[in-house]
Parts: structure tokens; sequence; C-alpha cells
């Protein structure tokens, strides 16, 4: 098996994310949910997601983005959700806060980040 690279690794988290979400919209069905944002923190996992004909060179790169697709187009005939992507730069996204490793100080002078995230989140798509 291969070495999975990071933009690999970054899109399996969309595929888990999608994979929850089918959940998700199951068990709240009965709740009308008009569109999701799935906020992406690699451009070129972005580019893939946005691209109909992706040409990878990873065949698993490419079965995980056609089954992104198929989930996506299934989404919104099932359940009439529109979903949109988003790209987070490395400097708002509070995820990388922990995950690239901060002092202390620095967490608290970016706590209102990882509380409540970039304050771009909030607005429409």
């Amino acid at each position: 098996m291969k070495a999975k690279t990071l933009p690999m690794m970054k899109l399996l988290a969309v595929y888990i994310a999608f994979k929850a979400l089918s959940m998700l919209l199951r068990t709240y069905s009965n709740i009308k949910i008009e569109s999701i944002i799935v906020f992406v923190d690699a451009q070129v996992v972005l580019s893939w997601l946005l691209l109909d004909n992706v040409k990878a060179k990873s065949l698993y790169t490419r079965n995980r983005i056609r089954d992104i697709h198929d989930m996506k187009e299934n989404f919104t005939k099932e359940f009439g959700v529109d979903i949109h992507y988003k790209y987070v730069p490395f400097v708002e996204n509070p995820v990388d806060l922990l995950s690239h490793g901060v002092s202390l100080e620095k967490f608290k002078e970016k706590l209102d980040l990882w509380t409540y995230g970039p304050a771009w989140i909030v607005q429409e798509p």
C-alpha cells in the first residue's frame, strides 16, 4: 500500500464528513435544511471537489472524488440540499491552532478563533 499524501488525507476527511452528513440528514429528515457549507483547508482538494473531470494520478484519489461527487448529487436529489464548498486559509483555521502546535499564550490570543471560528463563517455562501 502506497503512503498517503497530505492532500489525500484531507480528501479522506471530506469523504468521512460526507458519510457522517449522510447519517445526519437521515436522522434529522424532519428538519428542512436548504444548504450546507463544507469548509476545506487545502486548495488542491477544493479544486478536486469543484471540478467534474479530475485527472488525479492516484486511483484512490479519483475514487474518493467520484464517491464525494456521487454523495453530493444524492444529497441534492434525496434531501433537496445544496452543498457549497469554502476555502479556509491556514491563519483562519481553528483546527490548525492545535494540530500545528501553539504556545498557551498564542492560544489565548486566538481563543475567539478557536471558540467561534473565523468572522466570515456566519456569512451566506
